[in-house]
């Protein structure tokens, strides 16, 4: 993905041919997308973008054969293999978001149960996430109310969060309990991070 299109490109052999799509908006825009990638003909690929967005190409040379036999890397490229990738390549960091439904010859794969090296970023499942810059001038305060059907499980529950600051001291998230005394704090103390909460006894 660049610039918020899907870029697609392949080498049979006869050097590395891209194909964008013509989706009239970004599609990063927190939303399912589908992508189908096939090739009708010998000489043709196509990309089809939310089964109405259609892009084709006719390659290059005369090759009939598609060898596909290698790794198939899913999500991103390890840093020695990115610095191979043909000038058409432009994308430089790998996939943050949810993928789901991946077919290869309508036959289902598992991202969690199939792969062959283990990474602790991908998980199962997709999860909301949101992003939000404070210029540092004022105060900023963000409250977030869950909804009736998406309420935290007591049992098990995962929060993750990505920050960025300069400050050395300040709270970075804070989440209190409607009907008790009950809170999970996590904030900077002297450029540390801490993490305090209380389970309905003491703060630890």
């Amino acid at each position: 993905m660049v610039d918020g299109h899907i870029i697609y490109t392949f080498n049979m052999g006869f050097g590395p041919v891209k194909i964008k799509d013509n989706a009239p908006k970004s599609l990063a825009d927190d939303s399912f997308h589908s992508v189908w990638i096939t090739r009708p003909t010998k000489y043709s690929q196509v990309l089809v973008i939310d089964n109405q967005h259609k892009v084709s190409s006719a390659g290059l040379g005369d090759n009939y054969y598609f060898n596909l036999d290698g790794v198939f890397y899913l999500g991103g490229l390890k840093s020695t293999i990115m610095e191979r990738m043909p000038t058409v390549f432009s994308s430089k960091h790998g996939f943050q978001g949810c993928l789901s439904n991946i077919e290869i010859n309508n036959e289902a794969i598992d991202p969690n149960k199939d792969q062959l090296v283990p990474s602790k970023q991908v998980s199962e499942g997709c999860q909301e996430s949101y992003a939000v810059e404070f210029d540092g001038k004022t105060p900023g305060l963000i409250t977030y109310k869950f909804p009736a059907d998406k309420q935290p499980d007591t049992k098990k529950d995962q929060l993750t969060a990505i920050f960025l600051t300069g400050l050395r001291d300040c709270t970075i998230i804070r989440i209190d309990s409607l009907r008790s005394n009950d809170f999970l704090e996590v904030k900077l103390v002297g450029g540390y991070l801490e993490a305090q909460y209380n389970l309905g006894t003491e703060s630890i």
